[in-house]
C-alpha cells in the first residue's frame, strides 16, 4: 500500500496533523460546558473520527505508477500516393527518399518500444514489414483518415506520429480537431515534409470531385482546377482519356 494525496506527500502529512491537532484544541474548548466524565467520552471519539478524515486526505491505496520502461510504439506513416514519385531533389523521387527514412527510423526500434511503418494513401494500410514492395501508387492523400486510423489502434499505447508525405492533401478534413484528440492522448505528431524546396517550376491539375457517377450514355460535366507555378502565362490542353488510353474529351486552358 502507498499514499497518493492530492498535493505532495510531505505537504499533505503536515496539512494533516494541523488539521487534527486544530481540530481537537477547538473540540475540547467546545464542550468546556459538558460535565468532565462526558469529556473524556468525547475526546478519544473524536480523535478517532479526525484520524480517520486524515487517512483518507492521504489517499491509500494500491497506485500503480507509469514506469518509464512501459512499452510505447512509434508509428511512422508513409505517404504512398501517386504524387510521391515527383522529385524530392536532382538526385532521388520523393518516395525513394520516404522509403530511405522511414528504414532508418524502423531501425531505431528499442526495447521500450518498436517503430513500425504503415503506409497510407486513401486510408491507413496494414504494417509494412518491407517498404521495398511498395510503390507510389496510392489514389489520393488522405492525411485526415490516416490519422484517425492511427489513433483509434489500441494494440499497443503510442509514443508518437511521424508523418512523411509531401503534404498534397486530396481531401478536406479540420485536422485540427484531430491535433486535439492527439494532444489528449499525449501523442505527439512529427511531419517530414518531401519535395517542398524542389522544382519551383510545376503544373498541377486537381479534379473536384474526384468521383463521379452518372448513368450510360448520360452526358457528365467534370470540373478541374489547374495550377500554375512559375511557368509564366501558357495554354496547356487537359485530355480525359477512357480506360484503354483513348481521348474522350479535350479542352485547352488559359492559365
Amino acid at each position: 500500500m502507498n499514499w497518493n494525496p492530492a498535493i505532495g506527500l510531505p505537504e499533505a502529512i503536515a496539512l494533516a496533523a494541523i488539521f487534527v491537532v486544530v481540530a481537537l484544541w477547538l473540540a475540547w474548548h467546545g464542550a468546556r460546558e459538558a460535565a468532565a466524565a462526558v469529556r473524556r467520552v468525547l475526546l478519544p471519539l473524536r480523535t478517532l473520527g479526525l484520524a480517520a478524515l486524515a487517512v483518507l486526505w492521504l489517499n491509500p491505496g494500491r497506485w500503480l505508477e507509469e514506469s518509464a520502461t512501459t512499452r510505447r510504439d512509434w508509428l511512422v506513416l508513409l505517404d504512398r500516393s501517386a504524387s510521391m514519385s515527383g522529385g524530392h531533389d536532382d538526385k532521388a523521387t520523393r518516395w525513394e527518399t520516404a522509403t530511405r527514412l522511414a528504414e532508418r527510423l524502423r531501425q531505431a526500434s528499442g526495447a521500450q518500444g518498436d517503430v513500425k511503418v504503415r503506409p497510407f494513401s486513401a486510408q491507413l494500410e496494414d504494417d509494412a514489414p518491407a517498404t521495398s514492395a511498395l510503390r507510389p501508387d496510392g489514389p489520393g492523400t488522405d492525411l485526415a483518415r490516416a490519422l484517425t486510423g492511427a489513433l483509434d489502434q489500441r494494440a499497443t499505447p503510442l509514443a508518437g506520429l511521424i508523418v512523411v508525405s509531401d503534404g498534397r492533401q486530396t481531401s478536406r478534413a479540420k485536422l485540427d480537431e484531430l491535433a486535439l484528440r492527439a494532444r489528449g492522448r499525449g501523442v505527439p505528431i512529427h511531419a517530414i515534409p518531401l519535395g517542398g524546396a524542389w522544382g519551383s517550376r510545376d503544373l498541377v491539375l486537381t479534379a473536384s470531385p474526384r468521383r463521379v457517377t452518372a448513368f450510360r450514355g448520360q452526358p457528365v460535366k467534370i470540373s478541374a482546377q489547374l495550377e500554375n507555378r512559375g511557368l509564366g502565362a501558357i495554354k496547356p490542353a487537359v485530355i480525359l482519356a477512357g480506360a484503354d488510353g483513348k481521348e474522350i474529351a479535350r479542352q485547352d486552358a488559359q492559365i
